[in-house]
């Protein structure tokens, strides 16, 4: 193991907890590496998977709760990640540089900010990657077994192993576990909540996915040609022996939009009223690739404890946009559930909304209570409007003035005072087509110069020379971080919401019926979730096109679409306005 910084990194952003007598220091934190037993064999070896599980706690007499994370980001052969190396703090850290059994590096910063106030941090890798037996399951049971299997460990329930085969026990512990993760890593925590391990207090999932084909599908629509290969694939698929169980896994996930079973398995939406640990969530309201709609459907559905903060960003970690709140506000959330502390964040408004950049506003509930406007869009023009899909045209320009013939526009007069939308905005197209598939998409614009986030490119950039520092920390775990800045930019109109549906699959997800050419169809189809103000003076747009990656940024599949006609007599919007 190399050899350690002999001085400590002091906190840059939050004073430190009030010393106490024998307080532990994270220089002097105990790291150690086990090999904990799962209860299934996911790559088929006769034996059960054992999860390489790395653990840094503080030195202390006392028992600790844990703060864990499993990730399939922790893949040996990427790049050493060190403090201004990465956009995202959190994203692919490699964790023991020598693999000698004592971890060099944790992901985020939670070691350096938790371990001297009490608390072990635990990562796991995730099933077939890195050092872990077993294989990716992509949201599969072989995943949520694992996180599980290390959370029973933690309680007292599983077995875990040394590296000489010694069985080790968790004598260190109280038990108590708080999961955190982004993106894959939280959406591991929503699902291993589903599941109720009695010792799994509260998560803390940002920008996590509720619905595996939501996230791979968009209403009938591939987001991706090979989703399992491209997510198990490459570097983070270390197991050799898992090529017949990826094989497996392209299979029954279907090369068609279907709905099938094995998107089925994969969907825990409905699972989230099972969920008894508490929960924080983080969302971005901008965020294209895990879209609002995982948040929205899985808040819906939650009956436990929660707390909620919806940012004006895309698929970004707090610690980057909100630096300063992020870890003082996730202190006082696990003293509360994982130390029995009364903070008082449990009498505090439960959601935080950033209404403009910076600017944040909070309120008892989300979404608000609403009262529906229907947006007759016969009232803007009358008879039957057609337009041709241009795949090439992005969302911004699609809404601006030079698109005519490429799609449909309905604008507003200018509000008499400001509006606020919160929740999901549908829509319903009386449509035609000379294909018998389609894919039909709406944009939901507000149209009016202002000062906003950026959400076609970049919505943070690198400040030159300046870091963001959490806790303690010694080199190569530094705790110090590239800090960035929100960008905005002058614009005349800003896309508030999106949503794309494939015609065909008008009556269900789980099968085609294609179109009759020339036939009008009845469509209905919801938007995104949003959040937001229209200003007084900025009128409201509705914008209908064809297959323009809509609904999402970086993913760009095209599909053949012809002549699409809308019939505007019962063809209408229905916003959810707050009166």
């Amino acid at each position: 193991m190399k050899a350690l910084l002999p001085a400590l990194l002091l906190l840059a952003l939050a004073p430190p907890a009030q010393a106490e007598p024998n307080q532990p220091t994270y220089a002097d934190a105990i790291r150690e590496t086990v090999y904990v037993e799962s209860a299934i064999d996911g790559d088929g070896d006769g034996r059960r998977d054992r999860i390489v599980t790395d653990i840094i706690r503080p030195r202390t007499a006392h028992k600790v709760p844990v703060l864990m994370g499993m990730s399939p980001y922790n893949a040996p052969d990427k790049p050493t990640v060190l403090s201004t190396d990465v956009l995202r703090p959190g994203d692919g850290w490699i964790k023991d540089l020598e693999d000698d059994g004592h971890p060099d590096f944790f992901p985020y910063m939670y070691d350096n900010y938790f371990v001297p106030r009490g608390y072990a941090v635990v990562v796991a890798d995730m099933p077939g990657t890195r050092f872990s037996e077993g294989c990716i399951d992509i949201g599969g049971p072989n995943e949520v077994q694992a996180a599980k299997a290390v959370i029973d460990w933690l309680g007292g329930r599983a077995k875990a192993y040394g590296r000489d085969g010694t069985e080790i026990k968790p004598e260190w512990t109280t038990g108590d576990v708080g999961m955190f993760g982004k993106s894959w890593d939280g959406t591991l925590a929503n699902q291993v909540a589903t599941t109720n391990v009695p010792n799994l207090k509260t998560i803390v999932p940002v920008a996590a996915i509720s619905s595996w084909y939501d996230y791979t599908r968009v209403n009938g629509l591939r987001r991706f040609d090979d989703h399992p290969g491209m997510l198990a694939g490459g570097s983070l698929l270390r197991n050799e022996k898992c090529a017949d169980e990826l094989a497996e896994l392209r299979k029954q996930a279907d090369t068609t939009a279907d709905y099938n079973a094995f998107w089925d398995r994969r969907n825990f939406v409905d699972d989230a009223w099972k969920v008894k640990a508490s929960v924080f969530a983080i969302h971005g309201l901008n965020d294209t690739n895990v879209t609002v709609s995982h948040l929205a459907k899985w808040w819906e559905n939650l009956r436990a404890p929660r707390k909620l903060w919806l940012a004006q960003t895309q698929h970004t970690s707090p610690q980057s946009f909100r630096p300063a709140e992020f870890l003082p506000t996730v202190h006082r959330w696990f003293d509360q559930w994982l130390k029995g502390v009364d903070t008082g964040i449990m009498r505090e408004p439960a959601v935080e909304v950033e209404r403009f950049p910076g600017v944040w506003e909070k309120d008892a509930v989300w979404p608000a209570p609403t009262k529906s406007r229907k947006i007759n869009l016969g009232d803007y023009a009358t008879g039957p409007q057609s337009f041709t899909d241009a795949p090439t045209l992005s969302q911004t320009e699609l809404a601006g003035d030079a698109s005519d013939g490429h799609r449909l526009r309905y604008i507003t007069e200018p509000l008499a005072k400001d509006t606020r939308l919160s929740g999901t905005p549908s829509i319903t197209l009386r449509v035609s087509a000379d294909v018998p598939n389609t894919p039909i998409s709406a944009l939901l614009v507000d149209y009016g110069a202002d000062t906003r986030s950026e959400t076609e490119d970049s919505d943070l950039r690198p400040i030159p020379g300046k870091e963001n520092c959490f806790g303690e920390g010694l080199a190569p775990d530094t705790g110090c971080y590239q800090a960035y800045e929100r960008v905005t930019r002058a614009a005349p109109l800003h896309v508030v919401s999106r949503g794309t549906i494939d015609a065909a699959h008008r009556f269900s997800l789980s099968f085609a019926v294609p179109l009759e050419p020339g036939r009008t169809e009845t469509i209905t189809w919801r938007l995104q979730p949003q959040d937001y103000v229209f200003k007084q003076g900025h009128r409201i747009g509705i914008v209908i096109a064809g297959n323009n990656n809509v609904d999402w940024s970086h993913y760009r599949p095209t599909y053949p679409s012809g002549e699409i006609t809308v019939s505007l007599r019962g063809s209408y919007v229905n916003l959810p306005l707050v009166p």
